[in-house]
């Protein structure tokens, strides 16, 4: 059977460091700091500071861990920065201003179907017709389409999910 070493109740500066894994000048920082305790000269109580080093250290990793609100605040600030240099550099547009867009090239668009048939067909009425009726169908589908993909970029949902709404 192996024998193991009891330890005293206080012990000299040298073996506290060795203890906490740490220097003799850190461990006589700690006890400046009100961290670690002294009995009196070199002499440290084991369990007490032995605890009390292990708070230390939990607190010191609570705190580096969670950022604090100042850091939330430059945090905030650094994003919408960013956001106004990329909107400064036309990296980023507004979604009002992509729908108005959209809405003026969608319209234009059209717009020149319905010019197409009196452009196509001059003197055969007849045929002006049925080009007109054939545009006139597709002039709908895709004005529906058009509306589809502008209540998805309204709404933040996926193109495909505006159209799977259809198939139930």
């Amino acid at each position: 059977m192996a024998r193991v070493k009891k330890l005293s109740v206080t012990v000299g500066t040298a073996e506290m460091a060795r203890l906490l894994g740490v220097s003799s000048r850190r461990l006589n920082q700690l006890v400046d700091e009100g961290i670690l305790f002294k009995e009196g000269r070199g002499a440290f109580p084991v369990t007490t500071n032995i605890k009390a080093f292990i708070e230390f250290k939990v607190r010191t990793a609570v705190d580096q861990a969670a950022p604090s609100a100042a850091e939330k605040v430059n945090e905030r600030k650094e994003q919408i920065l960013a956001r106004k240099l990329a909107r400064d550099e036309r990296e980023l547009i507004t979604l009002d201003e992509a729908l108005g867009v959209l809405d003026e090239m969608t319209g234009n668009f059209l717009t020149c179907l319905s010019g197409l048939p009196a452009r196509l067909v001059r003197k055969n009425l007849k045929e002006r017709r049925r080009i007109e009726k054939i545009l006139d169908g597709e002039r709908d589908r895709l004005s529906g389409n058009f509306a589809k993909r502008e209540q998805a970029l309204r709404t933040g949902v996926s193109a495909s999910e505006v159209d799977g709404e259809d198939d139930t």
